[in-house]
């Protein structure tokens, strides 16, 4: 199917179609960007008005740390579980079913 069809109603060339859906991509990863900085951003004040000790406390810091690296290995050691077990396409991608295609 061809990835420029949703601007082909509107008269457009396939460049322009292609200008027009990366335009569209990039206008989503910045809201998504603003977005997540405006969350963190709410979510600090929350914390300064909470419980601002959580700034200078270094403990409690140093207790994340452990969390954060056995969050990141399960990750890593799920990924390599997949890569092994599942089928995967020429570029790389893991296929969900046997009909699956990159597109």
């Amino acid at each position: 199917m061809d990835k420029n069809l949703r601007f082909r109603f509107l008269g457009l060339s396939s460049r322009v179609s292609r200008l027009l859906i990366l335009l569209t991509y990039l206008l989503q990863l910045l809201l998504f960007q603003l977005f997540m900085v405006g969350v963190c951003v709410l979510l600090l004040i929350v914390t300064m008005a909470i419980k601002p000790s959580l700034f200078t406390n270094y403990t409690f810091w140093i207790h994340q740390l452990p969390k954060f690296l056995i969050m990141i290995g399960v990750s890593v050691i799920g990924g390599l579980i997949c890569r092994y077990f599942c089928t995967v396409d020429e570029q790389g991608y893991i296929l969900t079913n046997e009909s699956s295609t990159a597109a």
